[in-house]
């Protein structure tokens, strides 16, 4: 198995994802990634018959446009910051959320605080669409309490714990994804 703290990005995923693809159940096929990790840009194509095609550049109209920092990317594929799932990985989503994933339409961006204070970004833009858009806020560790269960999103929104920007109705579209 590779070792996270050192792989570079291409052998990530031109080697380290598919060999995850071919493990995982994959429900369902007919869908394209882009990953934008710093200056370089992989695509992920999941076709119809539930292969797995990773293309060193872009390719239009992907379902999500992933944009992160080499540094940021680390952080999560390492669990430094326990953002991974916000990278999803093809091959690994549910029907369901894919389906979710399929209706939205805009930009998330994402800035979780680290406990030294330092931002992690991510932006995720939905199907091609850049608006509407919403910006998130919150500490790296009220993320990890979300997607563990043990905190519900509205009520860190309620107590402040959780801050956004932007367009209401995609932020509870994307607060879907999360359930």
């Amino acid at each position: 198995m590779a070792n996270l703290e050192t792989i570079g990005a291409k052998e990530f995923y031109e080697e380290y994802l598919p060999q995850r693809f071919a493990e995982a159940d994959v429900q369902e096929g007919g869908y394209v990634l882009l990953y934008q990790v710093g200056e370089v840009t992989y695509t992920c194509r999941v076709t119809e018959d539930r292969r797995l095609e990773v293309i060193s550049d872009g390719l239009d109209s992907p379902l999500m446009a992933i944009q992160i920092s080499e540094q940021d990317w680390r952080d999560a594929i390492t669990g430094r910051v326990a953002a991974r799932s916000l990278l999803v990985e093809p091959g690994r989503i549910s029907a369901q959320r894919l389906q979710k994933i399929r209706d939205l339409r805009g930009k998330l961006e994402l800035e979780l605080s680290r406990s030294d204070g330092e931002p992690w970004r991510v932006v995720t833009i939905f199907n091609g669409a850049e608006a509407p858009a919403v910006k998130l806020q919150m500490s790296a560790e009220d993320y990890a309490a979300i997607e563990r269960g043990e905190l519900n999103s509205q009520m860190a929104f309620m107590s402040g714990r959780l801050k956004f920007q932007g367009d209401l109705g995609l932020l509870m579209k994307v607060g879907s994804l999360l359930a």
